[in-house]
This record gives structure tokens, C-alpha cells and sequence, in this order.
């Protein structure tokens, strides 16, 4: 991978998807995910023999990467399941250099944190923590009031942190929705002068 986006054009990019899409497919009911330098395998766990065959997509994986000299980074890998495992044993998943892949609570996928009950309580107090800091800064670095620069300023820098990826994390707890609304009335309120 480094070849290639070395060059950072689309050329390299160009080059980069080629490379990739010569990755072998051989096993269609597992999902392998590859974009910008994340890449996510998935599959549907009925029996042991899905397990094993998870297994060698991810040996397939490696085996493309060591061809094309992409390196991964096994720090960074982690496994999670969600849904009951009926009658399966869950075991960790091995690189084919031996080391054991680490089950994770949580994963960050795009910016948006999910739980292995696919729940996002962790994505929403990070953007309401994060928003809330945003916030500070913006009210203590500008010495404008006026309503129209402060509303830019919060669609700008706070709204989006809200928003981003809402479809897929929407809140249906009342103490998540109350928490996101609690944001959104302080600033329209800084906005508007009304505190």
C-alpha cells in the first residue's frame, strides 16, 4: 500500500484499487469490507465449520497482503460478536503469525462507536462530551455575539458532530435524546442571547 499512495494522486488511488480487487474471493458468505486503511471481515457464525471457514478468509487476506507488501497492524485488531451463539463455542480468531485477536466491547468504525449489542450509548456521550468542549472553546475564543455568526459557527462546528451518521446511531432512550437536546438549547440560547 505504501507504493502506491506514496504518490498521493488518483493515479495512486487508481492503482491502489487494482491492486485490490485482485484479492481472492473464493468464499461469497463472508464480507470483507476495505475502505481507506480499515479493513472488516464478517460473517454469519451457524456451525464450527463457518468459524473455520472465517478463519482462512482472513488467511486469504494476509496472503494478499504479504504479496502486494501491505503490512497490517495487529495492535489494532479486534474481534466482536453480537447475537446468541447458540451450541458454538466462541473462541479468539488467530493472524497467521499465531497471534490471538482480542475481543472488543466496542469498535470505532467511521467515527461512530457501537457495542457488540449494537447499541451506541458510548458514540453519543462522545459527541455530547466532545460538542460540549467544541462548544467552550467557540464561546471563549470569539468575542462576537452576534446571531448569525454564532449560528455558522454552530452549524459549523457542533451540529455536524450531532448529525453525522444519525441514521445509523439514533437515539431511542430518553435520557440519549434528552442529553443531545440539552446541547442543542444551550447553544441556541448563546445564540440568540436568551441566557
Amino acid at each position: 500500500m505504501e507504493r502506491c499512495l506514496m504518490f498521493r494522486t488518483v493515479f495512486a488511488a487508481v492503482v491502489f484499487i487494482i491492486m485490490i480487487s485482485d484479492m481472492d474471493e473464493n468464499d461469497k458468505s463472508s464480507i470483507v469490507r476495505l475502505f481507506a486503511d480499515d479493513t472488516r471481515i464478517s460473517r454469519k457464525i451457524k456451525s464450527e465449520e463457518d468459524k473455520v471457514l472465517l478463519q482462512k478468509v482472513l488467511n486469504i487476506i494476509y496472503d494478499w497482503a504479504s504479496k502486494n507488501l501491505v503490512k497490517f497492524n495487529e495492535n489494532k485488531f479486534e474481534q466482536m460478536s453480537h447475537g446468541e451463539a447458540k451450541n458454538i463455542k466462541i473462541e479468539p480468531y488467530k493472524t497467521p503469525s499465531g497471534n490471538e485477536i482480542e475481543f472488543g466491547e466496542t469498535v470505532r468504525d467511521l467515527g461512530v462507536i457501537a457495542n457488540n449489542n449494537l447499541l451506541f450509548r458510548e458514540h453519543i456521550d462522545d459527541i455530547v462530551t466532545s460538542s460540549k468542549i467544541v462548544s467552550g472553546v467557540l464561546l471563549n475564543t470569539f468575542s462576537t455575539r452576534q446571531g448569525e455568526t454564532m449560528l455558522k459557527m454552530f452549524n459549523s462546528y457542533i451540529k455536524c458532530k450531532l448529525e453525522y451518521c444519525n441514521l445509523l446511531w439514533s437515539p431511542c432512550h430518553q435520557n440519549e435524546i434528552n442529553k443531545l437536546e440539552r446541547i442543542q438549547k444551550k447553544n441556541t440560547s448563546k445564540i440568540f442571547g436568551l441566557d
